[in-house]
């Protein structure tokens, strides 16, 4: 069983997407547990996989301790446990305390092999109850950068021998160069100027995503070029249930509707056709305060596109020195418009960036990922 607690497509719910995708069918037999219907569940079922909706409340911490969450999600963690007994499930993957504690019931009475997913810098109190639940219940924490590893044995009691690191992959099918024809194409579908240098950041709203300090940075490089326009593409999916990030979005919002040179700043909401926007920029940001991986570095590199990114974010790891990638200091202004005016006199040439994904690049790949969480399920 995959518990999944989000069904929008967000980050997490791409690199889960894509392990179901890459799984080998033989050996496991996957269903994916959410709460409702959206993107992720039907995606998931045209990949011929099994979905199984419980109706569980996600909800804070805070609030399921403080005895509506608990009362209200009591129900769907029995159902669960039902479920677990009714299919002889074996093995869980999940990649959120909450999905620990609704399991709660079925850890308790059936024997379960629990691989748990890290995928963002956990606050103290989560820190220190995922510590616990983690160490009573999880085999195996699979985390997606050196750095989260680090972060997590430090401040964790007995976890650091079972983390294991692997790196999401990328999909250099749907993540690819475009010809001059398709860039303009690209940007007149999605109502971008064809004619600008534009400089994105594509990325949901999230407290660490570092929007502030793009936004700075990008206030005074258009207002010293008149040729460059500064794109946000992204959603806040986690808004309606965390409460510091609505109030990150508000605060970001107010940035943007101050936002001059009027004219300069573009924003799209959450968007399906990512890809294709990220390959018809000229520079993609990211410039995150501290960012487990980043995928977005890498996408951004096999649509042939250069990336100014923050020395905090996990995907350095992999392309740090690589040609196209500038180096920030993670909320410094001046260090990132700098970076971004390197960035924008850059340009890789399809010939040189093919030479460095085949030779130098080394490509992360869903299917490592998928088979590394394949062998913990297994072991």
């Amino acid at each position: 069983v995959f518990i999944s607690i989000y069904t929008d497509m967000g980050g997490g719910e791409y690199g889960l997407y894509h392990l179901l995708e890459h799984l080998d069918r033989r050996a496991v037999d996957p269903i994916l547990v959410v709460n409702g219907d959206g993107p992720l569940p039907e995606r998931v079922r045209a990949l011929g996989i099994r979905v199984i909706t419980i109706p569980f409340e996600v909800v804070t911490l805070r609030a399921f301790f403080g005895g509506k969450g608990l009362r209200r999600n009591y129900a769907a963690a029995l159902e669960l446990r039902r479920l677990m007994a009714r299919e002889g499930v074996e093995a869980v993957s999940c990649t959120d305390v909450l999905s620990l504690l609704l399991l709660l019931p079925s850890l308790f009475s059936i024997p379960l092999r629990v691989i748990y997913h890290v995928i963002f810098f956990y606050e103290p109190s989560r820190k220190a109850l995922f510590n616990l639940l983690a160490l009573l219940f999880v085999d195996r924490i699979v985390v997606l950068s050196e750095a989260m590893r680090r972060d997590l044995a430090s401040v964790t009691i007995g976890l650091a021998a079972k983390i294991d690191v692997s790196y999401w992959g990328v999909d250099v099918g749907r993540f690819r160069s475009l010809t001059s024809e398709e860039r303009r194409t690209a940007r007149s579908a999605a109502g971008l100027p064809t004619d600008a240098m534009l400089v994105g950041l594509v990325g949901r709203y999230e407290v660490w995503k570092g929007h502030m300090t793009f936004l700075d940075a990008m206030s005074r490089l258009c207002a010293e070029r008149s040729d460059v326009r500064a794109l946000i593409v992204g959603g806040a999916m986690t808004s309606a249930v965390i409460p510091e990030v609505a109030q990150y979005h508000a605060r970001v919002r107010e940035r943007i509707d101050a936002f001059t040179p009027a004219g300069a700043l573009i924003v799209l909401g959450h968007r399906d056709d990512v890809a294709t926007i990220m390959a018809s920029l000229d520079v993609v940001v990211c410039p995150s305060d501290r960012e487990p991986y980043g995928l977005v570095v890498l996408e951004a590199l096999a649509c042939d596109v250069p990336v100014v990114v923050s020395s905090s974010v996990g995907a350095l790891e992999v392309v740090e020195g690589k040609k196209g990638v500038f180096v920030c200091a993670p909320k410094d202004m001046e260090s990132l418009y700098g970076a971004i005016k390197s960035a924008i006199s850059c340009s890789i040439g399809a010939d040189d960036l093919t030479k460095v994904a085949k030779t130098d690049m080394n490509w992360p790949s869903w299917s490592d990922y998928a088979r590394l969480v394949q062998r913990k399920i297994s072991e």
